[in-house]
């Protein structure tokens, strides 16, 4: 159990963004959730609204299609994708 959690603490951040990434990759994005907490809170508007569905897209090369839904979401995309290739080659 101690090599799982110094494991865990050295590639933490990895792990997060891998899974992250493939968790917003195959997602069902046609389902009303949200994990929004100013939806949760009653806001109508967020500034972060469509990002989900916009990286979705983006990973998917529907780059258009992508912009449409959040105008940073390829940046989001390449941004995140950037941090995990510093994090597996620092």
């Amino acid at each position: 159990m101690g090599y799982f959690k110094i494991i865990l603490q050295k590639y933490f951040e990895l792990l997060f963004w891998v899974f992250a990434l493939l968790i917003l990759f195959f997602a069902d994005m046609h389902k009303e959730s949200t994990l929004c907490f100013f939806h949760w809170v009653g806001f109508d508007w967020c500034p972060g609204d469509g990002i989900g569905h916009s990286i979705q897209s983006a990973l998917h090369f529907q780059f258009v299609k992508s912009l449409n839904e959040h105008p940073l979401g390829i940046a989001a995309v390449m941004i995140i994708f950037n941090r995990v290739k510093n994090l597996i080659f620092p």
